[in-house]
């Protein structure tokens, strides 16, 4: 894993910890914790393609604790912004991530849910049936980290991302969508 991404999970990791330190006390955990999460996702990311602007609105809107604010430029004519935030459900904590990258091949904004949950094969499960998501086109596994991929899902240039990986507070599940938008040359 590269530093800043192992920095971004030990970030995440630790703000979410107390919430979770909080749900091990009780031995029963909440239900609907799948479904609040996939649910969440749909609201914030799946009901029009990935707006950076927009989820940045959205999430000063429901005052959630901005968690990252990065941008980088790594070469030239290239840029990257990513932002993150953490919120509470009924159900427990999640994260909402965005992220704009620019550069010759066009523009790939993406919007991700993320949060722990019981169950990860559950919420596989959960995912893939109410999306309607046939067999992923690729599936990939690095250092324990499961994500399945699904291509032109739901339209041309979108991409479906559904990953798990083990942390310090338990088993994480991600859901994200990417849009990409081919830039037009002459």
């Amino acid at each position: 894993m590269k530093p800043i991404q192992s920095a971004r999970a030990l970030l995440i990791c630790c703000v979410l910890l107390p919430f979770m330190a909080h749900a091990a006390d009780d031995p029963k955990p909440p239900s609907g914790r799948a479904e609040t999460l996939l649910n969440s996702f749909e609201v914030m990311c799946n009901l029009e393609a990935p707006n950076f602007e927009k989820l940045s609105a959205k999430a000063a809107a429901m005052r959630m604790q901005v968690l990252e604010d990065v941008s980088d430029i790594p070469e030239a004519g290239q840029s990257i912004h990513r932002r993150a935030w953490v919120g509470m459900l009924t159900t427990g904590p999640f994260a909402l991530h965005t992220e704009k990258m620019s550069g010759a091949k066009g523009v790939a904004t993406s919007c991700a849910i993320e949060g722990p949950v019981p169950d990860v094969a559950a919420f596989r499960t959960l995912v893939t049936d109410t999306m309607h998501l046939n067999e992923p086109t690729e599936v990939q596994v690095i250092e324990g980290s499961h994500a399945s991929y699904w291509d032109n899902h739901p339209g041309k240039g979108m991409t479906v991302i559904v990953r798990d990986m083990e942390r310090p507070g338990g088993h994480f599940v991600q859901v994200k969508l990417v849009d990409m938008v081919e830039s037009h040359s002459p």
